[in-house]
């Protein structure tokens, strides 16, 4: 599993390194462009809710189609530990809707 398990626990939380923000830079704007092209507006608002939302979404169903996505993010653990996961693993973002929805998995 492509997981890089830097353990945060006690310590300051991690964060996206230069190369990790710069990928997520460029799957944002990908997003962005997408937005603009479907809804024939070039003049389309910035937003991160409707891009994240779309971003993920996206990344999701391509991963769960088979194909391997990286779309680096740091993941907080329940028990507060934290680690960076360089690719989408849609197990990790179901229970964090499930979490997110006051479910338990």
């Amino acid at each position: 599993m492509d997981k890089n398990q830097n353990e945060a626990q006690g310590q300051a939380e991690l964060e996206l390194n230069d190369d990790q923000i710069a990928r997520n830079d460029e799957i944002c704007n990908a997003v962005f462009e997408l937005c603009k092209v479907l809804t024939e507006n070039q003049k389309l608002e910035w937003d991160m809710e409707y891009i994240g939302d779309i971003a993920d979404y996206a990344s999701n169903a391509l991963t769960l189609s088979g194909m391997k996505v990286r779309y680096p993010a740091v993941v907080t653990c329940k028990d507060g530990s934290q680690y960076i996961e360089e690719y989408v693993n849609c197990e990790t973002n179901l229970a964090e809707e499930s979490l997110n929805a006051g479910e338990e998995r």
